[in-house]
């Protein structure tokens, strides 16, 4: 269905949502003018939750059109898909967040003051991230792979190789403006995407399934991950040195921000 033709949430999902929040009690403020860490993660998988249960059906449906494009070669297809599906995302993703805070009365203000606060902190941004993913698995209710150290490795390669690939692309196409400068940020997203769903079309695996097999077996901490990481991030940045550009300044910028998320 076209985003613009997609229904609103439904009133009775929405006070459901309102329901579930206010049931968590009055509002804990801080002396800081926050709210409780413990509030603020309860509450942001209340809206998670509603959002998922709303967006879900539109999700699939365009995951599976993606993948069609995506084996079809059709990148302008794929690419238009992504951004309505951003947008629409973003959009409701807002909305719903915008209506449960109102409903607790939690001003907008002290809302960013928490959020900022606490995703500045590691031990809460990690605990914050952990749950988000552990609530997404359940939602979604699929029977996750779990993949061995090496299937791991050999994943991460792939898509290292694939994101250098990408970056000298990028860097051509700009400097030819075939694609504006303000629109780096968006094909470096795309191009994540597509590299996962090309790996999904072609073996199966998605990259829930990559990220938290990952997660299981602490790769993070595994020499060999991080001597493949490090080998990619020398090499990206050897290249984007090379050039000495506005186009590569950007690009490092558009980078850095993609992996942080």
């Amino acid at each position: 269905m076209d985003k613009a033709m997609r229904p609103p949430p439904s009133a009775e999902l929405l006070s459901q949502m309102e329901a579930e929040g206010k049931a968590l009690g009055d509002v804990p403020y801080q002396q800081n003018g926050t709210i409780s860490f413990e509030f603020f993660l309860e509450t942001t998988k209340i809206v998670t939750k509603y959002v998922y249960l709303y967006s879900k059906d539109g999700l699939e449906e365009d995951k599976l059109k993606r993948r069609e494009f995506v084996a079809a070669s059709k990148e302008p297809e794929f690419l238009k898909l992504i951004q309505l599906n951003m947008a629409w995302q973003e959009k409701t993703n807002g909305f719903m967040k915008a209506r449960l805070y109102t409903a607790l009365k939690v001003p907008k203000d002290v809302l960013n003051k928490s959020a900022h606060a606490y995703m500045q902190d590691a031990a809460n941004r990690e605990t914050f991230y952990n749950a988000l993913g552990a609530l997404r698995d359940e939602l979604s209710g699929q029977q996750p792979q779990d993949l061995t150290r090496d299937q791991c490795l050999d994943f991460v390669r792939r898509i290292e190789a694939a994101k250098f690939a990408d970056q000298q692309r990028l860097h051509e196409l700009v400097v030819n403006k075939k694609i504006a400068s303000h629109m780096i940020g968006m094909y470096v997203k795309c191009s994540k995407i597509k590299e996962f769903d090309t790996i999904f079309n072609e073996t199966g695996v998605e990259q829930e399934d990559i990220n938290r097999s990952m997660k299981k077996l602490n790769l993070l901490e595994d020499e060999e991950f991080k001597t493949i990481i490090a080998e990619s991030k020398k090499k990206s940045e050897e290249f984007l040195a090379s050039k000495k550009d506005e186009t590569a300044s950007m690009m490092q910028a558009a980078a850095t921000g993609d992996a942080q998320e």
